[in-house]
């Protein structure tokens, strides 16, 4: 039914059809408007007029259900039509989230573009930025984000390559409420901006893949602090080694999905410590592992320490230049391998 009613108010509208499902018993010698714009002013609230000059009156509620089928672009347009307008489109209802990357231009995403959104309104929660047309969004626009969003909840930056460490610390420095952060491939990431993370105590998705200057340091910041830390992605952080896990698995207790492809300094031991530490893990994805024996040691630790195991991935690269006297599975073998995991691990 209201889908009904948007669509004929959408009529209305381009059409200037003086006409409404809801009618207000007033007659007044009211002038007609030439278009629909005219409508609406910043002196009476938004009504539409009869062939008798009666007016038609939309109750709020049915204006935000309108508003809720146009786009972000569509309603900043519309929020200069009239007050009463503006005033709905600045509605919570609205800006929870941004999604920049569903904004239909071909136009790159700018800082004013951020300043002019952000500072709409507070109620934002929830903005991505992964769009091709976000290239171009650096520290200045997450330094909007930052002053007027103190909701934020969730933000999505992958391969913002021109974000730094100081764009972060400002994220992390005002919004105190985020609980997930994506910076995969924003490679000027180190650990100065992870560790300044710990400010976030409501942290529970954290995905920083290939941010390949992240190391053990910055990784052991967040584990101590961000205790509620239930999803953490870190493939291919090359540098992060068996102390960043180990912090993990010593102090991430509530980690439900863990990422560690393309991570080849991880060892045995660290991934037992891990799956120790952290019972409840459901999804695992481990790291490169090259040699036969330590790859089923390492799917048995799991499959043994983790009753809530959903999934279960690993890796196998042959390198052809490894030590002399190192081991490691053929093509044929490790499909072998593979098809008999059922009886030969998950047996238990």
């Amino acid at each position: 039914m209201i889908r009904t009613f948007s669509v004929e108010m959408g009529t209305m509208l381009s059409k200037n059809r003086e006409q409404s499902l809801l009618y207000c018993d007033e007659e007044e010698d009211i002038p007609r408007p030439s278009n629909a714009l005219e409508l609406l002013s910043n002196n009476h609230d938004p009504y539409f007029l009869n062939n008798n000059g009666g007016k038609y009156y939309l109750p709020d509620v049915l204006w935000l259900r309108i508003f809720l089928c146009l786009s972000l672009k569509e309603r900043v347009i519309i929020s200069r039509v009239c007050r009463k307008w503006n005033q709905l489109c600045r509605d919570a209802t609205f800006w929870r989230s941004v999604d920049f990357k569903m904004c239909a231009t071909s136009a790159s995403i700018t800082d004013s573009t951020i300043r002019a959104v952000t500072s709409y309104t507070t109620a934002i929660q929830i903005v991505d930025f992964s769009g091709e047309h976000c290239k171009t969004i650096a520290d200045t626009s997450l330094g909007y984000l930052a002053k007027y969003c103190p909701r934020l909840r969730k933000l999505d930056l992958t391969g913002r390559t021109l974000v730094t460490n100081r764009g972060i610390q400002t994220i992390a420095r005002k919004c105190k409420l985020l609980e997930h952060i994506v910076l995969d491939k924003c490679y000027k990431i180190s650990d100065k901006g992870i560790t300044s993370l710990r400010q976030c105590p409501m942290l529970t998705i954290l995905s920083i893949a290939y941010c390949v200057r992240v190391t053990d340091e910055g990784l052991s910041t967040v584990a101590k602090t961000c205790r509620r830390l239930k999803n953490l992605n870190i493939a291919g952080c090359t540098k992060v080694t068996d102390k960043g896990i180990k912090a993990l698995g010593k102090h991430c207790k509530l980690l439900d999905k863990i990422n560690l492809k393309h991570t080849t300094d991880v060892s045995i031991d660290a991934i037992e410590s891990l799956v120790r530490g952290a019972p409840m893990l459901s999804h695992v994805q481990l790291g490169i592992l090259q040699d036969e024996y330590n790859t089923v040691a390492a799917i048995n630790i799991v499959v043994g320490c983790c009753n809530h195991l959903e999934f279960l991935s690993f890796q196998h690269h042959h390198n052809p230049h490894t030590a002399a006297g190192r081991k490691f599975v053929s093509k044929k073998r490790l499909t072998a391998f593979v098809t008999n995991l059922n009886a030969c691990v998950f047996a238990h």
